[in-house]
């Protein structure tokens, strides 16, 4: 059975994303909400395009689903 691993990518993102949001909305906005809550899109949205690029990839390695 194929393991799903989107959500992994999104767990990433999210832990990725939501640091690096507060130092940037420290050091850019001057208020940690607003940073947080651009890492927290940006991470999804980084998240989502990498757990896209890895179903194509295994979609190429094994076209037809068999082993």
């Amino acid at each position: 059975m194929a393991e799903d691993v989107s959500s992994n990518h999104i767990a990433y993102g999210v832990a990725f994303g939501v640091p690096f949001g507060a130092i940037i909305g420290m050091v850019v906005f001057d208020n940690i909400g607003i940073g947080v809550a651009f890492g927290l899109a940006i991470g999804i949205a980084l998240a989502a395009g990498f757990s896209e690029d890895s179903k194509k990839r295994n979609k190429d390695e094994n076209p037809e689903g068999t082993s």
